[in-house]
């Protein structure tokens, strides 16, 4: 299994601490295929369903901020 480990971090370099995240596979860009929250050191991790190749976008988001990373599976 492919694990995938991401952390989100503030402008100032703060974790964002227990942000909502929305994980999009290649296959369907318009509802999130898995959803989850960061722990409290801005940390999520999820294993993405390998036969779904191409680009993944993990999106991340608390109270006035929000930031997105696109990933290559």
């Amino acid at each position: 299994m492919t694990a995938v480990e991401i952390v989100a971090y503030y402008s100032t370099g703060e974790p964002m601490s227990d942000c909502q995240v929305q994980v999009f596979a290649p296959d369907d860009r318009s509802a999130p295929w898995r959803t989850g929250q960061c722990d409290a050191q801005g940390n999520y991790r999820f294993t993405p369903d390998l036969s779904k190749r191409g680009r993944w976008t993990v999106r991340v988001e608390s109270p006035g901020h929000s930031n997105f990373i696109d990933i290559l599976i």
